[in-house]
């Protein structure tokens, strides 16, 4: 039987420290996870923007705004940025581009996970000889391609509709047969694995009575 994946957006709740493993597993896994500290024992403190911690007991109406919290914190995270150098940076990853990358990726970056029209990213285009902006958009979106695709990036082409730049884990959520292949020629296991079909789930009432521990001892896991 195959694990289930799991999309970007789901937190798993963690019981601290009695699934330290499983909390290791799920960070190298770059899972969102909220762990809930036993009584007595130090809250731990984590610089990773996929953690934040609760300790029982806890109504649900707060342990739902906290775990919306950590999807919002994580999500920020995952929004493509180019600084004023011209440095792409995206999910602690970067990559240089050239002045005209940066003039038609920061049309997409403006409407990241939306589609944007050739005659849009044609006017991003600085100074384009007329007649060749067909030509030279393509020749720049192929190459925009190779430069972002080893930071997890991908530009999609929607035939008749225009490009749309999108995280190679969002498009593995919204395709889950799609295996992609990144530029060294290796399927990115990784991405799938940790990518999945679904929209986000409700708190399973299972894991929503887990904190409904007052001052009880934990069951072991």
């Amino acid at each position: 039987m195959h694990a289930r994946t799991l999309s970007r957006s789901e937190v798993k709740l963690v019981r601290w420290p009695a699934e330290s493993a499983r909390r290791a597993r799920y960070r190298a896994m770059g899972v969102l996870r909220l762990l809930v500290v036993e009584g007595g024992v130090p809250a731990p403190v984590s610089p990773d923007i996929r953690e934040d911690w609760v300790r029982p007991p806890i109504a649900d109406a707060d342990l739902r705004a906290r775990m919306a919290t950590l999807r919002a914190k994580a999500e920020a995270h995952w929004q493509p940025e180019i600084d004023p150098d011209g440095i792409l940076r995206f999910a602690g990853r970067a990559t240089t581009l050239s002045p005209t990358e940066t003039d038609v990726l920061d049309c997409l970056i403006g409407r990241f996970g939306s589609v944007v029209s050739r005659e849009e990213l044609g006017d991003c285009l600085p100074e384009r000889p007329s007649g060749a902006s067909r030509n030279a958009l393509d020749l720049h979106i192929m190459r925009l391609r190779r430069r972002i695709q080893p930071i997890g990036l991908v530009i999609r082409t929607l035939r008749g509709r225009g490009y749309l730049l999108d995280s190679v884990e969002n498009l593995a959520a919204k395709e889950p047969n799609l295996n992609y292949v990144a530029p060294d020629g290796h399927p990115r296991q990784r991405f799938e694995r940790r990518s999945g079909a679904g929209p986000r789930r409700a708190i399973p009432a299972a894991e929503v009575a887990k904190l409904r521990w007052s001052q009880r001892p934990m069951a072991a896991g």
